[in-house]
Order: structure tokens, then sequence, then C-alpha cells
């Protein structure tokens, strides 16, 4: 303990010491030039896929001049033919009044369905109510009916609040202020030196200044921002509590490994995680309560909240039984190699729709994170309900995981037993 660091008495541990940290910064390195493009690359060119978010424009005043004016608008809209536009645009699709059916319809569509992001539709009969609340000079005439547009912010909060609603409200707010100025110029022409229209248009000034106007419906409001601790950043939490768990388990096991027949310590290596998870994802689980989480979203407030602890044990059984497997082949010392890419590969396809990523991201479809994230939106937010989907996949990341984690344990093991026989 008399040593500096530069003696030169010390020089070969010096040396060791510096081989070491420097193949151990040389990994981590590459760990991170490997993985963490693919979740900064989740987040690029957002807006250059947003025509993949799908958009409804039912023109209920079809064959009139509000109607059409205002679904062409949206076509020329998803085809760059109106300018100025938004860097980006929502892939625009025409569909009949019929084929949408009605409101309720549509809800279903956007929320329970999510067979699309918007919906926009135009008021049934739009320009002939206009027409007539001039002529009468209703006071009554509300332009904000004329459109309303429908979407489910649960479904997405980062693509409902930062991508979709800044490209509506800004085609939406420019369509109407020129319509509104066709409008009224025409209008206005129309009725000159005619003192008995002026009349009613005093009486009504809203169907001359801004006719049409736009209603937001959110169909599934994203009430609890605190949900994301639970959706997503708990999740890379649940990975390193079950890594923290795995390691301790690592040491514990060695204590009693040499004294028990394979059968017994296979049973061993699968039985005890998953008995241990119990605990851990009911403590997990419990930590969301005093921040009055809505589980009864979906269903009863228990209910929502023992459901919830199901799946959160599932994806600490489908995260930490993969860590289990692969711990058995890197060590505990090593296991760091599988853990970042893990935690990277999950976390990159839970936060942005596929739709604005590049299309490779939908691997995220069978991975753990993603599918946790999906079940809970379903309770807090009664979004669209794949539970079933979802506890599917995350059984079979565990069934794969009690199949290699043996496997890998076998192999381990013999070689272990070998080196004890030859000592």
């Amino acid at each position: 303990y008399h040593h500096g660091f530069f003696d030169p008495s010390i020089a070969p541990l010096r040396k060791a010491y510096m081989k070491l940290m420097g193949t151990m910064t040389l990994i981590i390195v590459i760990i991170l030039w490997a993985c963490l493009p693919l979740y900064w690359g989740s987040f690029w060119l957002e807006l250059t896929h947003s025509p993949g978010l799908t958009a409804w424009v039912v023109n209920r005043d079809a064959g009139n001049f509000i109607g059409d004016f205002v679904q062409q608008a949206m076509v020329n809209s998803s085809h760059g033919m109106w300018d100025p536009i938004p860097e980006g645009h929502l892939g625009w699709q025409v569909v009949s009044a019929a084929d949408a059916g009605s409101d309720q319809d549509i809800e279903t569509a956007v929320a329970v369905d999510e067979r699309v992001w918007v919906v926009l539709v135009i008021k049934e009969n739009a320009t002939a109510i206009l027409q007539e609340a001039r002529a009468n000079g209703d006071p009554s005439y509300d332009p904000t009916s004329v459109l309303t547009w429908y979407f489910s912010e649960a479904r997405n909060e980062i693509a409902t609040d930062t991508i979709i609603q800044e490209l509506i409200n800004f085609i939406l707010g420019f369509t109407a202020g020129r319509l509104n100025t066709i409008l009224a110029a025409e209008y206005l022409a129309e009725i000159q030196g005619n003192t008995t229209a002026l009349a009613a248009l005093a009486r009504a000034p809203q169907t001359i200044a801004g006719p049409v106007a736009t209603t937001m419906v959110n169909l599934r409001p994203y009430t609890a921002p605190t949900a994301i601790a639970v959706e997503l950043v708990g999740s890379i939490y649940l990975i390193i509590v079950t890594f923290i768990w795995s390691n301790g388990h690592a040491a514990a096991r060695m204590i009693v490994a040499p004294h028990l027949r394979t059968s017994s310590y296979l049973r061993l290596r699968m039985i005890a995680p998953l008995i241990f998870y119990l605990p851990l994802s009911l403590a997990f689980s419990m930590i969301s309560l005093p921040f009055k989480l809505p589980f009864d979203g979906k269903y009863t407030y228990a209910g929502g909240f023992f459901l919830y602890w199901f799946f959160c044990y599932l994806a600490m059984s489908a995260l930490g039984l993969a860590i289990e497997a692969m711990i058995t082949l890197l060590t505990p010392r090593f296991a760091f190699l599988f853990l970042v890419p893990w935690i990277i590969a999950n976390v990159s396809v839970a936060q942005t729709p596929f739709e604005l990523c590049a299309w490779f991201y939908r691997y995220g479809y069978g991975f753990p994170v993603y599918n946790l994230s999906e079940a809970v939106r379903t309770i807090l937010f009664d979004t669209r309900n794949l539970l079933g989907q979802n506890a599917g996949i995350l059984l079979g990341w565990a069934g794969l995981s009690l199949i290699t984690m043996p496997l890998f344990t076998l192999i381990m093991r013999s070689m272990e037993m070998r080196k004890a026989r030859a000592e």
C-alpha cells in the first residue's frame, strides 16, 4: 500500500490494468455504436413517415361547396399539391358517409379497432345549413359543428400530441381560413345592396365572419401523464430489477449447486425465479397505487390493478428469464453484454408508433416491453383490446427462456463437472 500508480516496480500490474480497462472501454464503445443507433433511429424522420398515419375524410356534405372544398383540400395535402403545407402530412383517404357509418361506428374505427388514426367528418348538409342560417339570420348557427375530427390520444400520446395535432391544426386552420374568405367574398357580392340580407347577417354575424370552424373530439384522452412511468420507463426498471435479482441468484445458487443433482439444479434454476417474481412484481405494481393511475379505465379499479399486476408478472418472467438464461453463458461478470442490447431493443419499439418508424422496427410487435405497454394502455385507457395476444407473446418469451436456460445450464454444468474431476 505504499506505491504510486506510476511506480516502476508495479509496471506489470499497471500494464495489466490498462489492458483490461482499455479492452472494457472498447467493448462498451462497440456496444454503444451497435445498439444506441437503434433507439435514436426510432425518432428519426418521423415527419417523413407521417403519411403512414392513416386518416379518413368523411364528407356528409358531398356534392356541395363546403364538403367538396374541404375533402379536396385534405386529398391535396396528402399529395403535396397545396402550398404552403408543413413538412410531412397524414395519409388522407376519402371514405364515403355510408361506409364510415354513424358517429358510433367512427368511434369504433378510431378508438376500439384502431383501424385509423384520425377521422374528419364534414357535417351533413353543411352548405345548405349555412345558406339557410344566413338567409334567416339564425343566431344559433354554430360554425364549430361544421368540421369535427376524432382521434384517440391514449393510443400513443407522443404521435397524437406532437405529430397528428400539429399537422391537423395546420391543414384545417389553413383550409378553414381560405374557405371562409371565399364564402364571405361570394356572399357579400351576392347580397350587395340587399338591406334585408344585410340585416339578417347582423343578427347572425358568425355566418359571415368564420362560418366554418373545427371541433376536436378526443375519444380516449391520455388523462394520467404518470402512466408513462408504467408504460415505458417502468419497463426499464423492471429489466434492471430482474437483472439485480439474477446476479444475486447467481451468487446464492453457487452455495448449493455443487451438492445438487443435475435434475434438482435445473428445477431450482427454472422454478425459483417464477416464485420470487411474484412478490417482486406485486411490489413493483403497488408503487403505482398512491399516484392514482386510472386502473378503472376499462374494468373495475381492483380488477384493473390485479390485471396490471398479472401483466407485470408476465413481463418480469419474459424479461428476467431471458437474463437468467444469458447470465448462464456470460456469467454475472459479463452479463451487461446482453443487458444493454436487451434494454435498447425493447425500449426502441415502445415509444413511437411503427407507422412513424422504418419498416424493420416492426419486430417490436413480438417483443416484451411493447406488449406490456399495449396491455397497460388497454387497462388504463380502454384502448384496443389485445390482452390475449399480449399475454401470449409474453408467455412465449418466458417459455423460450425455460427451454434455453436448462440447455445452457447443462452445457456450463458439464464443463464445471469436468473441471472438478480434473482437479
